[in-house]
């Protein structure tokens, strides 16, 4: 009888309404994300440039994170995010008529803001829908609807190649960011907008920003919770490139993608509800390991099929840590300190996601793919050892 009391509420509750709109645009953005490093490549036809541009574009994501703070302090959570994806479904239909490098980057710039601060407020908003004691399930259930289309997204992404080009991926993507929008407004989410203050200046945004890093906790969290970006962005800028230059078809990306995202499907959401102040370590140091023996892996594998398997495989990894990491920063913080920190805890994943991409892009100027994927595979190791002082909140 509990067990189904609780699927009931969490069925009716409103961190789960937001879940399931949340799901339409992460098929959008898992769309463009399988398809962006081999456009990009494209044109600019250099596997290490492909990581320096998109690293670069990270680093204006950081700087939109951390200008969050007036946005969420000052305007109604669901009218931002109700801005942001439709701006996104302008940026994705002007990516699907551009053919110049310099109007590509320009209209990169802008998607990249819409997403940022679409991210940005999503989890204050699914933060404030849940009491304490539903957190843990509540990024759960976020995680696994986000992987749902990451999942799908992917497959979705790879048929359109295959069928049409790639430029109609991002009139994929446009649709659902644009169903997402209709979402919001059928499910009838509502906002949960206080602390009305004044955080317009830029002195009162980087102060939240210094003041985020004076505790050690907080510190601990972000630096922890980064690992997972590096990670990411290898798979997702470079493990495509090594699939298109080895003479597998653009549908074998979206493959790729797919497989990589099952084990969050499947395991993302019973590890959320488990995760509490005794497991939270040890969830870092399992999923850390797991990558780093996979990723070294295949940075020895002999062929491309044995890369896309290991890469599969250490994704059972990045299980273990993707819902924790928030979970473990929201410990860290008071519900009023929420607000100011979530946008300064948020800039671990463009800090973190341009640290992996310049890393790949700076080890290819000078040694082969593979050694790349054994650096990686060595610095997860090392997260998998910090994850040790990771503390009891």
């Amino acid at each position: 009888m509990i067990p189904n009391l609780h699927k009931r509420r969490v069925l009716q509750s409103q961190f789960f309404r937001v879940s399931v709109a949340h799901l339409f645009v992460c098929i959008g953005f898992a769309i463009f994300d399988a398809v962006w490093a081999v456009h990009l490549d494209s044109f600019l036809h250099n596997a290490s440039l492909v990581g320096l541009v998109s690293g670069s574009l990270n680093l204006l994501a950081l700087l939109y994170y951390i200008f969050a703070a007036p946005l969420l302090e000052r305007n109604a959570q669901t009218r931002i995010i109700g801005t942001s994806l439709l701006g996104l479904v302008l940026g994705y239909v002007a990516f699907a008529f551009t053919h110049n490098i310099i109007v590509l980057l320009i209209v990169a710039v802008f998607t990249v803001f819409c997403q940022t601060i679409y991210s940005a407020t999503l989890g204050v908003l699914v933060r404030d829908s849940s009491s304490s004691d539903e957190l843990g399930s509540a990024e759960g259930i976020r995680y696994v609807m986000s992987n749902v289309g990451w999942l799908v997204g992917p497959l979705l992404g790879g048929f359109v190649i295959a069928r049409y080009s790639t430029n109609a991926t991002f009139l994929f993507s446009a649709l659902f960011a644009l169903l997402t929008v209709l979402m919001y407004r059928a499910l009838k989410i509502r906002d949960f907008h206080h602390h009305k203050g004044d955080y317009s200046t830029l002195k009162r945004c980087l102060g939240h920003l210094v003041e985020f890093f004076r505790k050690k906790e907080r510190l601990n969290a972000y630096a922890i919770a980064g690992g997972i970006n590096i990670y990411w962005a290898i798979v997702y800028i470079y493990l495509p490139l090594v699939i298109i230059r080895n003479g597998l078809g653009g549908e074998w990306v979206g493959y790729t993608l797919f497989g990589v995202v099952v084990p969050l499907v499947l395991l993302e959401y019973p590890i959320g509800r488990v995760t509490n102040k005794h497991t939270i370590r040890w969830m870092f140091i399992a999923g850390y390991g797991i990558i780093a023996v996979f990723a070294y892996l295949a940075g020895i594998a002999s062929s491309v099929f044995m890369v896309i398997t290991f890469f599969i495989i250490a994704s059972i990894g990045a299980a273990f840590i993707e819902g924790t990491r928030e979970t473990y920063f929201f410990r860290t913080v008071s519900q009023e300190e929420e607000n100011r920190f979530y946008g300064p805890f948020m800039t671990h994943t463009q800090v973190f996601s341009m640290l992996g991409k310049l890393i790949g892009g700076l080890v290819l100027f000078f040694l082969p793919m593979n050694t790349l994927f054994i650096i990686i595979g060595a610095i997860m190791g090392v997260y998998a050892i910090w994850s040790y002082t990771v503390y009891k909140v």
